[in-house]
């Protein structure tokens, strides 16, 4: 994840993304284009971790991870589109799951039922063995140590949503200017002081002002899957 940056420096300029946000390149006050690039690659990874997600598209990505031991198999990324499933075995040997033997579940509501992938009901990304294939079958349940599965396919966001681009400039922006965002009593270059509460435990630990964190809600993920649907 890291090196990714949600907004650039010009983003930053002259209202150019949002009206009220205005960081000047030279002068008073002035940040130059390569800190601010840095500090939205810094930012962004903040998001990452509150949310618990990635909001650039990893094509082809491959996760490796062990079985659950159930029919269902949780993801820790979101899912676009599934390639393969492969079962590794303690001694390397690789072994394909036919496509006819699982389905793909994916939090992302603009899924269709097509390439064996589907709208999720918990939002909780995950491959589920189909039961009614598998039943009384040894293989009905995702093997647990020392075999591995490997998922490949393509997971994250396709491209960052403004909420989150909005976020990130909202954190650069108390970062970097004395112009402060709504409900920022100041800002020098190691702190900010809120007027009000930030929003919660984990985004006082991370410093994430209160406007962007309730940007950022209905991105957030936990291992049971999405807070809200996306």
């Amino acid at each position: 994840m890291g090196g990714t940056s949600y907004i650039t420096a010009a983003n930053m300029r002259d209202g150019a993304l949002y009206p009220y946000i205005d960081v000047p390149a030279t002068g008073p006050g002035g940040v130059a284009d390569g800190r601010v690039t840095a500090m939205g690659t810094a930012a962004s990874s903040l998001i990452d971790s509150y949310c618990a997600d990635h909001f650039v598209a990893t094509s082809g990505g491959t996760i490796l991870m062990r079985g659950t031991g159930r029919w269902d198999l949780p993801l820790s990324k979101r899912i676009r589109a599934i390639t393969s499933v492969t079962l590794i075995d303690f001694e390397g040997t690789e072994t394909a799951y036919a496509a006819t033997y699982w389905r793909a579940y994916s939090s992302f509501d603009n899924v269709t039922p097509s390439n064996n992938v589907y709208l999720s009901p918990t939002g909780t990304d995950k491959l589920e063995l189909r039961k009614e294939l598998t039943k009384g079958n040894a293989s009905g349940r995702w093997p647990v140590d020392p075999w591995m599965i490997q998922v490949v396919g393509d997971f994250d966001w396709a491209t960052a949503p403004e909420e989150v681009v909005h976020a990130c400039a909202l954190i650069v922006w108390s970062w970097c200017t004395s112009d402060v965002p709504p409900g920022v009593e100041s800002v020098d270059s190691a702190t900010v002081r809120f007027t009000r509460p930030r929003l919660d435990s984990v985004a006082d630990t991370l410093g994430i002002p209160l406007e962007a964190a309730l940007l950022l809600q209905r991105f957030r993920r936990t291992q049971f899957g999405s807070l809200m649907r996306v």
